[in-house]
């Protein structure tokens, strides 16, 4: 009996394209159907079917497979599966660092929805901030570009920052700065560095932590919100001092105009 492509690719779960792939490279051999011109395999086709299918599941590209079906020396098959498994490591490696990112972020968001509405203490951890817009302006340099693009490449493990900045003894609430911040403990992963737009906060033992909410346009803004946040640490004692991080924890729309977001800060503190 024989098989049309279709079924072939059907038994074995491999794409037809991928069929064709290998057909085109002389690698695979069908005759044709002197009735209807159908591309027919013979059941001994399946072994050489079957050496693909056990290469794809072992991760191996379609051109990797090609090259390896023409090879007959041990060595070289031993070679490449030896790379194979080198690049499997780290990509382990990378999916348990993204692992301990996601179970961060869950705990972190539970943190957060129980103070929304109040503050606690709570040490801030050390961090990289890359701040390079103010209000709807990106600076204008190729320099902070080219970090901007990098930055960005490293996401989720760089977040949406909002800064603000201490001015003399007090705060500008209504002129934050915007970019991107990193926890420390994931910048090991990364060429992160400081320079002229990024600053490394060190960890904070004493901070108060809040949690904004916008989810209607009109509601109380940032600024304001600030502003009631800091006067009540100073009735409890509290004396706000030095740059405010906060972290932008989700953001989301049902249409263009009505934005949620949610945001999380640090307000470093010493005692009145």
């Amino acid at each position: 009996m024989k098989y049309r492509v279709g079924e072939i690719a059907s038994m074995l779960g491999l794409s037809i394209s991928a069929l064709r792939f290998f057909e085109d490279r002389g690698l695979i051999s069908p005759t044709r159907s002197a009735q209807n011109g159908y591309r027919l395999y013979e059941p001994i086709d399946l072994n050489r079917f079957l050496r693909i299918k056990t290469y794809a599941q072992c991760g191996f590209s379609l051109e990797e497979i090609a090259e390896l079906l023409r090879q007959e020396d041990m060595a070289m098959l031993s070679e490449a599966y030896h790379a194979k498994a080198d690049a499997l490591e780290k990509e382990i490696d990378r999916k348990r660092f993204l692992l301990g990112y996601i179970r961060d972020m869950e705990g972190e968001f539970l943190y957060a929805r129980r103070h929304i509405g109040s503050w606690a203490l709570r040490p801030r951890p050390a961090m990289y901030c890359f701040a390079f817009r103010t209000h709807n302006e990106i600076v204008e340099d190729k320099a902070c570009h080219q970090l901007i693009s990098r930055w960005t490449q490293w996401k989720p493990f760089s977040q949406s920052l909002t800064l603000i900045e201490q001015k003399g003894t007090g705060y500008e609430f209504s002129h934050p700065c915007y970019g991107m911040l990193m926890e420390e403990k994931y910048a090991g992963q990364f060429p992160v560095e400081e320079n002229q737009y990024v600053t490394r906060y060190p960890a904070h033992p004493h901070c108060a932590f809040a949690v904004f909410e916008r989810k209607t346009r009109g509601e109380d803004n940032l600024s304001l919100w600030m502003q009631r946040l800091t006067a009540d640490l100073r009735t409890h004692g509290h004396c706000p001092c030095g740059d405010i991080i906060g972290r932008v924890m989700h953001t989301g729309a049902e249409n263009n105009e009505d934005m949620y977001y949610s945001m999380e800060f640090w307000i470093p503190l010493e005692d009145a």
